[in-house]
């Protein structure tokens, strides 16, 4: 689905230039002020269960403004973790923060005595089943939030004491905490995460990778791939597929007529959003996943 990947090579070019007005407000008919929002035109009667469609959240998603929203800077990432007692704190990591750096600043934070040396940081998470599975993290392991789970936690572990950090009643109300329906999501977060995810490989596309696709240049450049041997461009444009059959697997899957019918509206007021960031990758995404033949057969 290459034509989702060059629209939105317009848009982001045109929050790099710090411009107001990029070539793809003509797709909508619009044409926008600096620093104004963008507001996708909704043709037709709409729904009055859902009058915020009416209305989109302006104030909340102003990314028109690069530098002040930090566009060009992903925010560092939190996570929490917990000792043996339930105590826990909240720690500002990036990506390349190791698990190592993380025990060092969770002793600080907790004001433990013993030499951070002595500790490590495990994972735990509870299965569907309630069983509970305990492993310790190498130290320089990496990208620490993107790899935790709903039915998981961090735990700060003195490696010279044998305790257990996750009791039954523990796991039970962690289990309940991760069982979230995509209903109860916040669509403005939903939208933000997205468009973050979708800039954040998009800023890594090399121009030569550009070439080698449009000429079929396959190994002439000496481009960055991922272990599947995908360029960031390949990678981009997978997005756009993930994207779009979400969409449609979250709506079928639903056999509650009622529910799914939240669910369309939900994606709906996504692809709202993704348009006031000016994400038109994923909200063009969302829009084709609304109009894929077996979802549109159960219509």
């Amino acid at each position: 689905m290459t034509t989702g990947v060059s629209i939105s090579f317009g848009f982001w070019t045109a929050c790099d230039g710090g411009v107001g007005q990029s070539q793809d407000d003509s797709i909508v008919g619009t044409k926008q002020a600096r620093h104004s929002l963008a507001i996708m035109p909704i043709p037709g009667s709409l729904s009055s269960s859902s009058p915020d469609l009416l209305q989109p959240a302006t104030s909340v998603l102003d990314f028109s403004n690069p530098s002040a929203v930090g566009f060009y800077y992903i925010p560092d990432q939190v996570i929490r973790v917990f000792k043996a007692d339930q105590q826990s704190c909240y720690i500002i990591i990036s990506k390349d923060t190791t698990a190592k750096d993380v025990v060092s600043h969770v002793v600080n934070e907790f004001g433990l005595l013993a030499a951070s040396d002595t500790y490590s940081l495990c994972e735990v998470s509870i299965s569907p089943e309630g069983v509970i599975k305990q492993r310790r993290l190498p130290d320089q392991l990496s990208k620490l939030a993107d790899r935790i789970q709903l039915n998981g936690r961090y735990y700060l572990k003195n490696n010279m004491e044998t305790e257990t950090l996750c009791s039954d009643d523990d796991a039970q109300e962690l289990l309940r905490e991760s069982q979230i329906s995509l209903l109860q999501l916040s669509t403005v977060e939903l939208a933000a995460q997205l468009s973050m995810r979708d800039f954040d490989l998009f800023r890594n596309i090399e121009s030569t990778e550009y070439l080698e696709d449009l000429f079929k240049l396959d190994g002439t450049y000496r481009v960055a791939r991922d272990d599947a041997g995908l360029t960031h461009l390949k990678q981009f444009e997978e997005i756009i597929n993930q994207e779009t059959f979400w969409v449609a697997t979250e709506i079928l899957r639903e056999p509650n007529t009622m529910k799914r019918m939240k669910t369309i509206k939900l994606f709906i007021k996504i692809a709202l959003h993704c348009r006031e960031c000016k994400n038109f990758n994923s909200m063009f995404a969302i829009i084709s996943g609304l109009n894929l033949a077996p979802f549109m057969e159960t219509a």
